[in-house]
């Protein structure tokens, strides 16, 4: 009996270990499973993220391509915003996007900018630095201390011993600003002003600006009254009022802009004049030199997107530097 009784509470002991093994390997299987879910669900992301950035990264190839080939059809696009395909070839024409809206989401694009349709943060007067709106005479004054090589402190601006005051501290730059994002570090600069103001401002080029691209707020920032600045953007987008359509009109060289201007606007003396000061001080260009490209690369597969952002010079030769590079 007693032996019976022995055999048996071991059988239950064995079916009670047996059990917990079962469900301990059960758990491992699980979480063995589970763990080849994420790696595989993880890899899949990746490559997904990687096909978005070899599409990104296509389309600023086409980009350059249109740059390098078509330098005119880049000029008349500059502002716009083309789609493109993977299947789009190398010197093929891309699609204008009349209507961004929320068509952007589904499809891959490019954008050209041309940072010289801008005004400069390196070479503006305080004049035209205070025609920005929401720059005051402070911000004014601190942006031309930031740049220039001297420690005179200007009226309202700043210098060192302003800076090395703040809880972070730092020394007044006393150098040309490397980009807009460095105006965040200005005395008088904030974070909503910025947003406001930092996509008609530029560090690239010397200061000219282009008449072909700049906008009728850089127009106004340069001295040209606002009725003025409005006629001049219209005469440039055509009779159809479109950007990037046949009837553009695109001023040719820098020294026939004057006579250009007065063969197509009615203008009044003071006009004249203002157009006249501009011309004779040498402040527009004609032709882009400097162009920031943005790429918008989207994946068939989770509809993952990538974005890569280049700025590039374009000399005389044709020849194609790259300034800037960033990918997100």
């Amino acid at each position: 009996m007693r032996t019976n009784r022995r055999n048996h509470h071991q059988k239950g002991a064995a079916h009670v270990v047996a059990l917990w093994m079962l469900v301990l390997l059960t758990v491992i299987v699980v979480g063995f499973a589970h763990s080849v879910s994420n790696s595989l669900y993880f890899k899949r992301l990746l490559d997904t993220r990687l096909d978005s950035r070899h599409v990104a990264g296509a389309g600023i190839d086409l980009a350059l391509g249109l740059i390098s080939t078509d330098f005119e059809y880049t000029v008349k696009h500059c502002g716009s915003i083309l789609a493109f395909s993977q299947n789009t070839q190398p010197g093929e024409r891309l699609r204008l996007i009349d209507s961004i809206g929320s068509q952007l989401d589904s499809l891959s694009w490019i954008s050209l900018m041309d940072e010289q349709g801008k005004l400069n943060l390196n070479t503006a007067s305080e004049a035209e630095l205070m025609r920005i709106p929401g720059v005051n005479n402070e911000l004014a004054a601190s942006i031309i201390d930031w740049r220039d090589a001297d420690n005179n402190m200007r009226t309202g601006g700043a210098e060192s011993r302003y800076y090395m005051n703040l809880a972070i501290p730092h020394e007044c730059k006393n150098l040309p600003f490397e980009s807009v994002e460095e105006l965040l570090l200005v005395k008088g600069a904030n974070p909503v002003l910025f947003d406001q103001i930092n996509e008609f401002l530029t560090v690239y080029g010397g200061g000219l600006v282009n008449i072909n691209t700049c906008s009728q707020q850089v127009l106004v920032v340069m001295g040209l009254a606002e009725d003025l600045a409005e006629r001049l953007v219209e005469l440039r987008l055509g009779l159809d009022g479109t950007l990037g359509t046949d009837d553009d009109f695109v001023f040719s060289e820098p020294d026939s802009i004057e006579v250009q201007i007065v063969r197509n606007i009615m203008l009044d003396a003071d006009e004249k004049n203002q157009i006249r000061s501009l011309v004779v001080a040498d402040r527009f260009c004609t032709h882009p030199r400097f162009l920031r490209v943005k790429s918008s690369g989207l994946s068939e597969r989770l509809s993952v997107r990538s974005r890569i952002t280049t700025v590039i010079e374009v000399t005389k030769s044709g020849r194609i530097h790259t300034l800037f590079w960033s990918e997100s």
